[in-house]
């Protein structure tokens, strides 16, 4: 008898209803998870935290949702060097170069010391 056959008869495994659910949120666009996301971390007080926000920042700029992105960025309570890289890639990636380096001047006046990942994304900064 197979794992899979057991799951089966013990009911403890995906059921029909499981699949439609996955499918649905796989189908939306990732912009509207992240605000979806976003709104439920608000709600439960975690959005201010570091690693909820700088994965909002990350979700936001895959998307090109720059505003988005920087009003998540802007209420982070505690900054670290991967919530600056994280906001520092969203420009990047969105194509405004000249934001990604008055970021990177900002970051070290705020005294983060830029890492590698930092000088990279300013390497690949358009100008």
């Amino acid at each position: 008898m197979s794992g899979k056959h057991d799951a089966r008869r013990s009911g403890t495994g995906p059921r029909r209803s499981d699949h439609g659910y996955m499918v649905r949120a796989y189908q939306l666009p990732m912009r509207e998870i992240g605000q979806g996301l976003h709104v439920d971390a608000h709600r439960k007080g975690y959005a201010s935290l570091s690693i909820v926000g700088n994965t909002l920042v990350s979700i936001y700029g895959k998307c090109n949702a720059l505003v988005e992105a920087e009003y998540a960025f802007d209420r982070l309570c505690n900054r670290t060097l991967v919530s600056w890289n994280a906001m520092f890639s969203t420009y990047v990636e969105c194509g405004h170069g000249k934001r990604a380096l008055q970021l990177l001047k900002k970051m070290q006046e705020d005294g983060i010391i830029p890492d590698a990942v930092t000088f990279l994304m300013a390497c690949l900064a358009p100008h």
